[in-house]
């Protein structure tokens, strides 16, 4: 079971794809902006777990989409988890270290910011 969650998170694939999930959510965010205004598509879009469809003004909104936090979140662990899972420590690797520890003081700066 352990073992594999571990292969699901450190997979190439989940990253293609929460790389390309982010790319949609950030273009229909930048989109959603011209009716939304600004503070109001970055809450519904980039602040939130899930993006929500509402049917009408009185009937419960269906998720339709990851938010920002979401993917957010899912990338950060996998980042880590293909890195604790994948690096070997070496003079020749360090670059990678270097840049993935980029990503990750990115990842959670912007969380800090948005939360502090």
């Amino acid at each position: 079971m352990f073992d594999r969650l571990a292969r699901i998170f450190t997979s190439l694939r989940l990253t293609v794809a929460l790389l390309a999930l982010g790319l949609v959510l950030v273009f229909w965010g930048t989109l959603a902006q011209v009716h939304l205004g600004l503070f109001k598509a970055q809450s519904e879009f980039f602040r939130s777990f899930l993006i929500y469809w509402p049917l009408d003004g009185t009937a419960p909104h269906i998720p339709i989409f990851p938010g920002g936090y979401l993917l957010g979140t899912v990338l950060l662990i996998n980042l880590l988890a293909a890195h604790l899972r994948y690096y070997q420590p070496g003079k020749r690797k360090i670059g990678i270290a270097l840049i993935h520890l980029g990503v990750v003081l990115l990842l959670v700066g912007q969380m800090l910011t948005d939360i502090l």
